[in-house]
């Protein structure tokens, strides 16, 4: 991502070691759907806090699952902040 021009890539403060889990996969979002939409929520919000207008999944199951977070936030304080797949940002640049 940092190497496309254009991009202004921003690590959330919980990243790597220490990001957390948006609950789209392991079950979570199967089981306990409304566990994974709350942790969806605050990953999306880890987001927002850092001034991120996009964020980008590589995998479709968190996409969707931070869709969900998404949602459950109010517009005034979403913004309109973007949950895409790494695909779909590697491809409108070439």
């Amino acid at each position: 991502l940092k190497s496309i021009p254009g991009i202004s890539f921003v690590e959330m403060k919980r990243n790597r070691l220490q990001a957390r889990c948006c609950g789209g996969g392991g079950g979570v979002q199967a089981f306990i759907p409304d566990t994974a939409t709350e942790m969806a929520k605050q990953r999306v919000e880890d987001a927002i806090e850092v001034g991120a207008e996009v964020i980008v999944s590589g995998c479709a199951a968190c996409k969707d699952n931070l869709r969900k977070g998404a949602k459950a936030i109010p517009k005034e304080e979403r913004g309109k902040i973007k949950i895409i797949d790494i695909t779909e940002i590697v491809s409108s640049s070439i």
